[in-house]
């Protein structure tokens, strides 16, 4: 039996997922990615191979992706973190789609035909606002939890998100309304619909949409929100923060069962 593993190697979160020869899904592992990515990716594979319970002679082909997938030289190959969320999403949801990732450093918007190929993309590098850093600086600043804001947001009142665009910025902007009284839940609220209006500002989406990464995987709020922006489908997959893991062990499979084709 040959297993397949895709390791993504995030700027916040390193990712592992393996496969077994019928694309099924046997383990998982997830740690912060930390300083060394080698050693994070080393962790989250055997991580997943403990989740997984594969013997530790078991044959691996591995697929590398994300910010730190060069780094990984003793994978089999690399494939951008475009093309792996592509084939992780169309994997479960085999349709034409607008999958939206918001991660810790930065935002994708890709656009997927009915036949899982990947028509054009848009990253968001250019600031933090609107993605977990700029969720989690506001969270310090509040000296509260992530997950204790997420809460009080749903039952905020509101439809306005914060005005600043700088995550420095809005930090202070949230201070400066506290002081003048707005609720938190109300508070919290607006902070979510600054994720949700940074990301729908990128582009106009498709009438299926598939949110992805960390900060929708932790925060049901910012799925909620669009639905209430747009008129299409919003869907969040199981485990919507492995998907672009998933799609590299997917690509590692793809690539063995090629190999084996080419030699017969």
């Amino acid at each position: 039996m040959m297993y397949f593993a895709g390791i993504d190697v995030g700027s916040t979160f390193s990712k592992a997922v393996i496969c077994d020869e019928n694309g099924k899904v046997l383990g998982r592992g997830m740690l912060r990615t930390g300083a060394d990515f080698k050693e994070r990716a080393v962790q989250v594979l055997d991580a997943a191979k403990a989740d997984a319970k594969l013997p530790e002679d078991a044959p691996l082909k591995i697929i590398a992706t994300g910010y730190g997938r060069n780094n990984i030289d003793f994978a089999d190959g690399v494939m951008t973190e475009i093309a792996c969320q592509a084939k992780g999403i169309f994997q479960s949801i085999p349709k034409a789609q607008t999958i939206v990732d918001i991660g810790g450093q930065d935002n994708k918007i890709v656009f997927i035909n009915a036949n899982g190929l990947v028509e054009r993309f848009i990253v968001n590098r250019k600031c933090a606002a609107g993605t977990g850093a700029f969720l989690e600086e506001i969270a310090r600043r509040l000296d509260k939890e992530l997950s204790e804001l997420a809460e009080a947001a749903q039952k905020g009142k509101g439809d306005r998100a914060l005005s600043s665009y700088c995550t420095v910025f809005a930090s202070s902007e949230v201070l400066d309304l506290l002081r003048r009284g707005v609720d938190i839940h109300d508070l919290a609220r607006s902070m979510f619909l600054s994720v949700v209006a940074r990301v729908m500002e990128l582009a106009t989406f498709g009438d299926n949409v598939t949110l992805t990464g960390g900060v929708v995987a932790n925060n049901p709020i910012v799925a909620d929100l669009l639905r209430e922006k747009i008129k299409g489908d919003v869907t969040v997959p199981d485990y919507a923060q492995y998907t672009a893991a998933l799609g590299a062990a997917i690509a590692a499979k793809e690539q063995f069962e090629k190999q084996a084709g080419d030699q017969q």
